[in-house]
């Protein structure tokens, strides 16, 4: 399924997160009140799923981790209009989301386009036909060039639905909407990742529809 291709390993390790819950709350309240180290807690708990999240959307390690940091200097500066309606987690995700459309804009202004991430393959076998090894790097790059097609909005929810297994409350909460809307959201991404990607699956060469992506 193409859902399966939609990263490749990232380098840091993914934290789980329910664990370290009281951990958090306790680190929460202590930076509140200007604790630096609690802070820094709380960046350890967090830093890998903003950076995953980043990176699944820029396609960049260095870049995603740069925006990641950048994420954490904005909650730190914002901490105290953090008001506890949503969890800290989504928090964080909902100022990475923009942060990556302000990337997103950046490089609609000119910088060069990132090819987003797909998952690595392995070596190929030595029962693997030449064919078969060049269907699925074209098949590869058709995701590539479809997912970079999605609008920001849609990719996102993809990203949070089928990565980090939010359910629609929690996607609603990262893109401030209504769970129908994050629904909606995922709903069309798919669709279109699969139209985008049905000649590459069918054998048929009608690579382009033309179709814009709006």
């Amino acid at each position: 399924m193409w859902e399966r291709s939609l990263t490749r390993r990232p380098r840091y390790a993914m934290a789980n997160p329910h664990t370290d819950a009281e951990d958090e709350a306790q680190a929460l309240a202590l930076a509140r009140s200007g604790d630096l180290d609690a802070f820094d807690r709380l960046v350890r708990l967090h830093f890998p799923r903003v950076y995953a999240l980043l990176f699944r959307m820029i396609g960049n390690h260095e870049d995603a981790e740069d925006l990641a940091q950048d994420c954490f200097l904005k909650a730190q500066r914002s901490l105290q209009h953090f008001r506890g309606e949503s969890s800290f987690g989504t928090w964080l995700f909902r100022i990475a989301v923009h942060r990556s459309r302000d990337h997103f804009r950046g490089r609609s202004r000119g910088l060069q386009p990132v090819p987003l991430p797909v998952e690595e393959r392995e070596p190929a076998s030595p029962r693997e036909t030449p064919v078969g090894a060049s269907v699925q790097r074209e098949l590869q790059a058709g995701l590539r060039a479809a997912l970079e097609r999605l609008p920001h909005k849609h990719r996102v929810a993809l990203v949070l639905r089928t990565q980090e297994g939010l359910d629609y409350d929690d996607i609603a909460a990262v893109l401030e909407c209504t769970p129908q809307t994050a629904r909606v959201h995922v709903m069309k991404a798919r669709r279109r990742l699969e139209r985008w990607l049905r000649p590459y699956t069918s054998g048929d060469d009608r690579r382009n529809d033309g179709e814009d992506a709006r």
